[in-house]
């Protein structure tokens, strides 16, 4: 059939196998609803081949030919049409030069709708089978309507030039979907494929795709163009030989993800092009394991000459790959590690490039990824006058980089230098502030240049989470530093310093330090100060490293101020939340001793800041403390230190005086517990009545220094103690046993002094006893000559220790305590009154051994130091002599009243001295070995079932030691 007129196929299916002849005709067209199947194929010569009105043909596989259309082929001219290309199908359009080259389009009038599906089967547009260019022709899906050109089950398209979305109005899209399936673009010069000329334009390469073009790509030509391309999945490939331009002059986006894979000769995003260079809106995308943007060894552009709005974004391993460097041009430009600003954190992607420069000094890098492990590393080195910013995860620079923009450092952590790399340098020379706000931290052991503004956090690498074992490290900031933040140095081990240079300047923040309390070579973290001067207000946060307490001379450095370094005199002072802080004193308690911060610490250099046990001391005053250690240890220092004393805390006066008042609030004499040892109950006709309740409160105040006198202790005490006796017998009818039972309640408060700091301690006691007590008289009848008493307590206290500013400590403590005494009661004489009464004078020598094992619990205060009592199983020998008058006055003489006036004196030794050692440094009560006591008092009886006595007591011992007491008791018999 021939015709040289157009040729119309009305509604219906039309099959050419019923067309026994070749079909040429000047065009072709499908009116509306027309169905054309094509088993063999038709040659249209010299002809356009329009696909129109709802059209849809269909070229099935079982032709033996191509279908060979010499001219343009138009699918959806002003209506809608579809082509469908079977697999195993061929089509050829604008194979002739002398035809309608210009190109096919999908959709080529404003509100059309073409579609081309090559569902297997293979179109070469413009091309031949060997992909050899026949025309310079311009495919077009979406002309100035909507174009749809899909590429499945292994199909092929070859084309010239394509342009996706051509027009204002035009909407094209192409898909490329599954492994075998091939887009091909085969031009030579000037661009091969443009995702959104003009209009707007899409490229998808899905589940093993692929597309391929030898010039550049365009995504987003025109100004009013967008164009994106999403390559996606295992296996998809976009390879372009030359350049893609994201965003050329209008926008431009390119997704990569799942393991897809863009190659291309270079790569600029926001990037303009041809005699417009002013660049677009380009972003690029890159996400997922295995997903790549390789652009060889090229530059990767990101706008141009300071124009264009330009991002590269890179996460969850995906990778940017250029060769040479990565160039930020634009004053918006930027290149994103996660996600975008505003939204959630995502796992880092790959920069892999040697140089990132910056070039614009409002252009960026953004950390905003959700790996804070320490292992992303960010290779390449920062060049440029642009900034750095980090809002999530932790990033590590181990290389030298030299940009001078800022960096800001809102969220996650930024490494300078990881523990390899000590030479790395976070930015250059003359770069701007460092800001760390409040969640944000900057740690490393390299280098930082810029002043460095902190209201977050600056840390040593082995504090960070998963570094807790590496080796202590320095961090340098050469630029200077305001610190309105933590700068925190407490890593494991002590050792870690932080080297400021120029400014530092303190706004209330604090310097976190882990420290041997000991002496001056304790090791600890460090602040230097580097030809810098210090000044404002910083609180420095001591972390109880060990250590036991030592004394110090010039004292443990903390802020070393070198090379000309001045430090303000205000411009350091102990954190109130460091361990052992005595609160609203600003000194720190370790072991035995008190620590404050001093500047230039006792002879040390004058702008550096030390901790330090030795206070300095007033002119024309001595120091106490320099006197021999009893233990016969020297310390440095002493003697002959020259600017101050050692102090040791208040606080061993109140372990001290509590152990001591545990071994001794219940002892007693014979004396103490029954008043006088026999009365006859004249009521019952002489008999002597053994069955007795008795009860005796006492009353008592101690005095005493500790700590090579620089602890003074008071103490106010009370006991009341019941008992009773049991059972009484003899063994001989002129002896007498007694058997009785007894118990106690007693408490003290102490109040303990250091001459030294000033600083007071409060000790307090409170417990009780139970045990039994046993006496023999050797003549009862007589109430003369030997007796031996005995008793044994088991004794038990809660006790507690506030030292001043400190918060209180609480512990236990008990043991049994057991004595033996004996005495001899002998009548000197007698002599009358004025009044005719008789009064009887007795002499009684006395000796007693007491033994004293009450022990405190090993204790651990709050700030760690470990306390622990000495003085243990002390045995106590008194030896004394008592004188009494029995007798009664004129007015008792027809009474049962008896008085017996009594005056005793006793020497007292003790074989321990009670103590305290904290952390191993020992300190003891003072004047206690030798004591010596003078007892006055009555006792007397008011009925024959009721006797009384009264007394008071006086010790005096050495180095300012005194006990003052007095004592009432009361028995009743039975």
């Amino acid at each position: 059939m021939s015709n040289k007129k157009d040729v119309s196929f009305s509604s219906g299916r039309y099959d050419a196998m019923k067309i026994k002849k070749i079909i040429s005709l000047k065009n072709m067209v499908l009116a509306t609803s027309a169905v054309l199947s094509m088993p063999a194929l038709a040659v249209i010569n010299n002809s356009e081949t329009i696909i129109d009105n709802g059209a849809a043909v269909t070229v099935p596989g079982s032709q033996s030919s191509p279908w060979t259309l010499p001219g343009a082929l138009y699918v959806g001219m002003s209506g809608t049409g579809t082509l469908t290309v079977n697999s195993g199908a061929v089509v050829s359009s604008g194979t002739d030069n002398t035809a309608d080259t210009s190109g096919s389009v999908l959709g080529y009038d404003s509100g059309s709708n073409g579609t081309v599906i090559v569902d297997g089967g293979t179109w070469y547009d413009g091309v031949d089978a060997a992909n050899n260019s026949l025309t310079s022709g311009t495919t077009a899906v979406g002309g100035s309507g909507t174009g749809n050109l899909q590429i499945k089950n292994g199909g092929k398209v070859a084309l010239v030039f394509l342009n996706i979305g051509q027009n204002g109005s035009g909407n094209g899209t192409v898909t490329v979907d599954g492994a075998g399936s091939q887009l091909l673009a085969t031009a030579t010069s000037t661009s091969g494929i443009t995702v959104g000329t003009n209009g707007t334009g899409v490229l998808n390469i899905t589940n093993g795709g692929s597309a391929i073009g030898n010039v550049l790509t365009y995504i987003g030509l025109d100004s009013n163009a967008t164009g994106t391309v999403n390559v996606s999945g295992a296996g998809s490939t976009f390879t372009v030989a030359d350049g893609i331009i994201v965003g050329a002059n209008g926008t431009g986006t390119m997704n990569i993800a799942d393991g897809g894979k863009v190659t291309s000769g270079g790569g600029s995003i926001a990037g303009g092009s041809g005699s417009n260079p002013a660049g677009g809106t380009g972003t690029v995308h890159i996400d997922g394991s295995g997903s790549l943007w390789d652009i060889g060894n090229s530059i990767l552009s990101i706008g141009s000459a300071g124009t264009g709005n330009g991002t590269l974004i890179v996460s969850n391993q995906g990778t940017l790959t250029a060769g040479r460097s990565v160039d930020v041009n634009a004053a918006n430009g930027r290149v994103v590690i996660g996600g975008l600003p505003g939204s959630a954190p995502v796992a880092a992607g790959i920069l892999n490039t040697p140089t990132l420069n910056l070039l614009n000094s409002n252009s960026s890098l953004i950390l905003n990824h959700s790996d804070t492990s320490g292992n992303y590393i960010f290779s390449p080195v920062i060049n440029g006058s642009g900034n750095v910013s980090s809002l999530n995860g932790t990033t590590v620079f181990n290389t030298v980089n030299t940009y001078t923009g800022t960096t800001t450092i809102d969220g996650g952590t930024v490494v300078v230098g990881d523990a390899t790399h000590p030479g790395a340098v976070l930015n250059g020379a003359s770069a701007g502030d460092v800001t760390v706000s409040a969640n944000g931290t900057l740690s490393g052991t390299g280098m930082v240049n810029g002043m460095v503004v902190n209201t977050g956090r600056v840390a040593a690498f082995n504090t960070l989470a998963g570094n807790n074992t590496a080796a202590n490290s320095n961090l340098t900031l050469e630029g200077g530093m305001t610190n309105g933040g933590v700068i925190d140095l407490a890593g494991s081990t002590p050792g870690n310093t932080l080297t400021v240079g120029k400014t530092y300047i303190g706004n209330n923040g604090t310097i976190v330090l882990n420290t041997w309390l000991g002496g001056d070579s304790s090791p600890t973290d460090k602040v230097i100060l580097d030809n810098a001067q210090a000044s404002g207000t910083t609180n420095l946060l001591i972390k109880h490293a060990g250590g036991n307490g030592a004394q110090t001379r010039n004292g443990i450095l903390l802020v070393d101020a070198q090379n000309g370094s001045t430090t303000a005199a205000d411009a350091f002072t102990l954190s109130p939340s460091s361990d052992g802080y005595r609160q609203g004193k600003g000194t720190i308690a370790a072991g035995a001793y008190d620590y404050r911060l001093a500047r230039g610490g006792n002879g040390g250099n004058a702008q550096s800041w030390y901790l330090t046990s030795l206070l300095n001391t007033p002119a024309g005053k001595s120091d106490p403390a320099a006197k021999s250690d009893p233990t016969g240890a020297t310390y440095p220092g002493q003697p002959g230190a020259t600017g101050g004393q050692r102090a040791l805390r208040a606080e061993t006066g109140s372990y001290i005086d509590n152990i001591r008042a545990a071994n001794t609030l219940f002892s007693m004499t014979l004396h103490d517990r029954l008043g006088e040892t026999q009365y006859l109950d004249d009521l019952s006709g002489g008999k002597e009545k053994a069955t007795s309740l008795w009860l005796r409160n006492i009353g008592g105040h101690n005095r005493s220094d500790s700590g090579n006198g620089q602890i003074a202790t008071q103490a106010n005490r009370y006991v009341m103690q019941l008992g009773g006796d049991l059972a009484d017998w003899s063994s001989d009818g002129q002896d007498r046993y007694l058997f009785g039972v007894m118990g106690g309640y007693a408490n003290q408060h102490s109040n303990s002094v250091s001459n030294v700091s000033g600083y007071n301690s409060k000790g307090t006691l409170s417990g009780y006893s139970a045990g039994v007590y046993g006496t023999w008289y050797a003549n009862d009848a007589l109430k003369q000559g030997l007796y031996v008493d005995s008793w044994a307590l088991y004794n038990w206290f809660n006790n507690s220790v506030t030292g001043e500013g400190l918060p209180t400590e609480n512990y236990k403590s008990d043991g049994f305590t057991a004595s033996v005494e004996t005495g001899y009661t002998h009548k000197t004489g007698e002599y009358q009154t004025l009044n005719g009464m008789t009064n009887e004078v007795f002499i009684q020598p006395q000796a007693q051994l007491t033994w004293m094992g009450v022990t405190a619990n090993r204790h651990t205060e709050q700030n760690g130091t470990v306390v622990e009592s000495t003085g243990d199983n002390n045995l106590q020998t008194r030896l004394g002599v008592r004188a009494f008058i029995k007798g009664r006055s004129k007015l008792d003489e027809n009474t049962q009243r008896v008085f017996e006036p009594f005056v005793e004196a006793n020497w007292i030794y003790n074989t321990s001295a009670y103590g305290v050692n904290m952390d191993g440094v020992n300190s003891q009560v003072a004047g206690t070995r030798n004591i010596g006591e003078l007892k006055a008092g009555v006792e007397g009886k008011m009925t024959n079932q009721t006797t009384f006595w009264l007394n008071v007591a006086q010790q005096i011992g050495g180095k300012g030691y005194s006990d003052t007491q007095g004592m009432l008791g009361i028995k009743h018999s039975f």
